[in-house]
């Protein structure tokens, strides 16, 4: 592994172990362009590119593609434009990393109008890429980008299994943030609000399966998100069920279910 590569690694795990936890499940991994990118199993970057940068830039790009992560943008992508996607998608996260202290690598894209956006949302507002860069990775941002999941194969179930265990490391890299009093009130929401879109999906699937016991449970809902194959009565409930009388609904349905 290169040294600086490791180093930045370290003092993330140290300042912010939060990121630095997360950043441990993925592999490093050189490559030959011109930035760096994250699957959700390998962590990329251009070894020239990356010593060019400043220590405290090298751990902001460490940052940036585990905040990818935690946002599930390796899961979400769909039928959309992959360069128009990462630039939505830095736009999403860049924001977050900024009120964490961290540093970007020059060229980060910050824009103010985006702030508590959906990455779906920036994306439609952003123009349309050039024709012929439909299927091709383009760093917009300059300071890493995302691809998709390498086991994604564009079907609910196979990207739902992918969430819920990247769900379980990002509740437990804030558990042990947390123990060291590390975990910030922006990223502690942030958990939350995963924990509660996951607690919500699997009480709506209950429901569902109550009613229809042939239909599977689908992706869930977070805020940040909704996922590619969110049903819109999920969205309606989620959204405007007052969640006090939804937890109680919960555990109810959770109790017929186990009965």
């Amino acid at each position: 592994m290169n040294p600086l590569f490791q180093k930045a690694r370290s003092r993330l795990i140290l300042d912010n172990p939060f990121f630095g936890t997360l950043c441990l499940r993925q592999k490093p991994t050189e490559w030959d362009e011109p930035t760096g990118a994250v699957d959700g199993k390998h962590l990329f970057y251009n070894v020239k590119w990356f010593e060019k940068l400043t220590e405290m830039e090298r751990v902001g790009f460490l940052a940036h593609e585990v905040m990818h992560l935690v946002l599930m943008h390796h899961t979400r992508r769909q039928e959309r434009n992959a360069h128009k996607w990462n630039i939505a998608a830095d736009y999403a996260i860049n924001n977050h990393l900024i009120a964490e202290g961290f540093i970007l690598p020059k060229g980060g894209l910050v824009d103010d109008q985006y702030e508590n956006m959906t990455t779906e949302a920036i994306y439609n507002m952003l123009p349309e890429p050039p024709q012929g860069w439909d299927a091709a990775y383009k760093d917009g941002g300059g300071c890493g980008g995302v691809l998709d999941h390498p086991d994604s194969d564009g079907t609910s179930g196979t990207a739902s299994a992918i969430e819920s265990e990247l769900t379980v490391a990002i509740n437990q890299a804030a558990e042990a943030a947390k123990a060291q009093g590390k975990l910030s009130a922006n990223m502690q929401s942030l958990v939350t609000d995963i924990k509660l879109s996951d607690s919500t999906f699997h009480c709506l699937s209950n429901l569902k399966l109550l009613t229809n016991p042939i239909a599977g449970p689908t992706l869930p809902i977070r805020k940040e998100t909704y996922p590619s194959s969110s049903k819109l009565y999920f969205f309606i409930l989620y959204r405007f069920i007052n969640l006090h009388i939804l937890g109680l609904l919960c555990k109810q349905v959770n109790n017929l279910s186990l009965s």
